[in-house]
Parts: structure tokens; C-alpha cells; sequence
């Protein structure tokens, strides 16, 4: 793990920004046996509005995979977090990504 990545998981909104404002890279990833996170798949898994929009403001990548081959999108599709589903899906709309749980209803 890095500092962002646990500051992510942790839901430690000021740190996160701390670290991205000392050039942190928004989109490194932790190690075996922890398969790959980044800090954007971290605080979208748990629901972390506001670390998702730093995160995303500072150019994390809402289209990369775990080592299960999870994205952000997904976990957080998976755990109902409605508010974090729709700042990914403006950020793939708007790098020109797609989808198909940016489209579906019953999100």
C-alpha cells in the first residue's frame, strides 16, 4: 500500500487531497496480494463521494481494472453507492468511454 491508497480505503478526504496537491500519483497501484487497486477503486468501492471527486479532478483513471478485473464502476455499482456511479459515469461520458451500467435503470 501507498499513503493515498490507504488514505483512500480509510475515507481520509483531506489527506487524499493533501497527497494529490504533493503530486501523488492518482492512479498507482498497490501490490500483491492485494491485486492491483488504485485509490479511485478503493474509495468507490466504499462509497467515498468526495475522495472520488479529487481523485477524478486529479486525472485518475475511472477505466482501469483490478487484478479480478473489477473498475471503480463496478464496486460501486455493487455496493449502491448512486452518488459515486454517477461522478464515474460523467467522467467516462466525458473522456468518451462508455459503459453499459452507465445506461442501465436499475442502477
Amino acid at each position: 500500500f501507498t499513503a493515498i491508497h490507504l488514505a483512500a480505503w480509510g475515507g481520509f478526504t483531506g489527506t487524499v487531497k493533501a497527497l494529490l496537491a504533493s503530486h501523488a500519483d492518482p492512479d498507482i497501484r498497490d501490490t500483491a496480494p492485494h491485486q492491483g487497486y488504485t485509490a479511485l477503486i478503493r474509495a468507490a468501492a466504499s462509497g467515498y463521494t468526495e475522495i472520488v471527486r479529487a481523485l477524478l479532478a486529479a486525472g485518475a483513471r475511472p477505466d482501469l481494472k483490478n487484478g479480478s478485473g473489477a473498475t471503480a464502476l463496478s464496486l460501486a455499482v455493487a455496493g449502491r453507492h448512486t452518488a459515486v456511479v454517477a461522478l464515474l459515469c460523467a467522467k467516462l461520458t466525458a473522456s468518451g468511454m462508455s459503459d453499459p451500467k452507465c445506461t442501465k435503470s436499475d442502477r
